[in-house]
């Protein structure tokens, strides 16, 4: 999604004062601050503009407890990080991410036009496409860490001899974990955006990124492992099977599938799903016999993701399944 469409549908107040309208008042400013919560509004000067920020209001008014804004002289110059609205959500996150900041300033035509805070972004990209460091996760409570967890629980059932797919990689910090126990990992998205990250950051001598749509990706030979992690509820029901049976003929023998799915929860008797992302949920049931039939494993055992761990399937309904199929 590009910037613009993104602002576009969310009301905001405008954090821009104009200074030719002159003597802007405290309250003035303290009302946008309250309003826009950003901590700083922008002083427009003709087609410039300068931060005024919460400590220059605190610093004014211990000086002066009459404080009225008259010009934009007197305010240090403070460089803005600034995106054009063209750009898209994944190249603010990643230019908000490297000069650490929170919120970034949109222009279109060199021009103020919007605000967006990174707070905003990692909650519009879905949590498996992104990637945080602890600092990060820790500070906005996300389930981009339980992923990661799948992730490095997934790790312990690869081996140095392993050629794998990781299909729907995001990003890639999943194929970089595995790649550090396999021999080979290729990661698969069908988004641009998300394997041109996955490049710039996690590209190595034994780990290939491809955008493509896994449905219609060719096998050019046979895998020792696939692995895709919350895909099939991001497919319909009959595009699931399809993509079940196309990993199945694509695994060598001896080989190893791993999945994990969103159990589909029941609400007063109604099929209740919540992540507006996912097409299609299988019941516990469904999802068990799915993968038996179309496999038909050596063995296969089912975990339920508890906080940080994982611990084997009990009678447990809900809640996101792990299976892992020896074949």
């Amino acid at each position: 999604m590009l910037v613009s469409n993104y602002v576009s549908l969310s009301k905001r107040v405008n954090c821009v004062l104009d200074e030719s309208k002159k003597n802007i008042k405290v309250s003035t400013i303290l009302s946008n601050f309250n309003k826009t919560k950003l901590g700083f509004c922008l002083i427009k000067n003709k087609s410039s503009y300068k931060i005024f920020t919460d400590g220059d209001f605190r610093r004014q008014i211990s000086k002066d407890n009459h404080f009225i804004f008259k010009d934009s002289s007197h305010i240090k110059k403070k460089k803005i990080i600034t995106i054009d609205h063209k750009k898209s959500l994944f190249d603010a996150y990643n230019l908000m991410k490297s000069k650490d900041i929170n919120v970034i300033i949109v222009f279109k035509n060199k021009k103020y036009f919007s605000y967006i805070t990174f707070h905003e972004i990692v909650n519009q990209l879905s949590p498996e496409r992104i990637n945080l460091d602890k600092e990060k996760l820790a500070k906005y409570d996300l389930d981009v860490s339980k992923h990661l967890i799948r992730y490095q629980f997934v790790s312990t059932f690869v081996n140095s001899d392993m050629e794998i797919i990781d299909a729907a990689c995001g990003t890639g910090y999943g194929s970089n974990l595995l790649a550090k126990k396999a021999k080979s990992v290729l990661g698969i998205d069908y988004s641009k955006e998300a394997i041109l990250f996955a490049k710039a950051n996690y590209q190595s001598k034994n780990i290939t990124f491809k955008v493509d749509n896994i449905l219609n990706f060719d096998f050019k030979k046979k895998y020792d492992a696939i692995i895709t992690l919350e895909t099939l509820e991001h497919l319909s029901r009959s595009q699931a099977i399809k993509w079940l049976k196309k990993c199945k003929n694509s695994l060598k023998s001896n080989s190893t599938f791993i999945c994990s799915s969103p159990m589909l929860r029941i609400r007063n008797n109604k099929p209740y799903i919540t992540n507006p992302h996912h097409l299609y949920e299988m019941k516990k049931q469904e999802f068990f016999a799915n993968l038996k039939k179309i496999f038909r494993p050596k063995t296969i055992n089912f975990f339920i993701q508890k906080n940080d761990s994982f611990v084997l399937h009990t009678n447990q309904n809900e809640g996101l399944c792990m299976a892992i199929l020896k074949l």
